[in-house]
């Protein structure tokens, strides 16, 4: 659980800010400025006002998709990729170091891949941290 400040509250919607650590830079979640981070657009579920201190959470299912979108997919394709390439170099009648070749290539779409369900997942209100209670 992380700690935070409602710095705007609109309707049934906040404005959180928080300090900035190393793994805030990484997740994008929030916009980051001047070490400082905002998390926008929450749910004020438990109707949190302007200057109330506040306990967020991520889900802890979403952690775990997110490091394993991260960490797994890159895997996942530079493996599956050999196999694939080594399958269609077997096919063709060519060198075995086309395999591997093909792997490394799948291995660098990985990155981009994962830019793309980035943003797909951005989307979703579901991957947003949760308000838990006030302080």
């Amino acid at each position: 659980m992380e700690k935070g400040l409602v710095v705007k509250a609109d309707n049934d919607k906040i404005t959180i800010r928080m300090a900035a650590t190393e793994a805030c830079k990484k997740c994008g979640c929030c916009s980051i400025k001047d070490d400082k981070a905002f998390i926008e657009n929450l749910d004020n579920s438990i109707e949190a006002q302007v200057g109330d201190a506040v306990f967020i959470e991520n889900k802890p299912s979403n952690t775990l998709t997110a490091a394993s979108i991260i960490y797994l997919l890159p895997i996942v394709l530079l493996i599956g990729g050999y196999f694939l390439s080594l399958l269609l170099v077997k096919l063709l009648r060519l060198d075995e170091k086309f395999a591997v070749l093909g792997a490394i290539i799948l291995f660098a779409l990985s990155f981009p891949l994962i830019s793309v369900i980035d943003k797909q997942l951005a989307k979703k209100n579901t991957f947003k941290p949760v308000i838990h209670k006030k302080i």
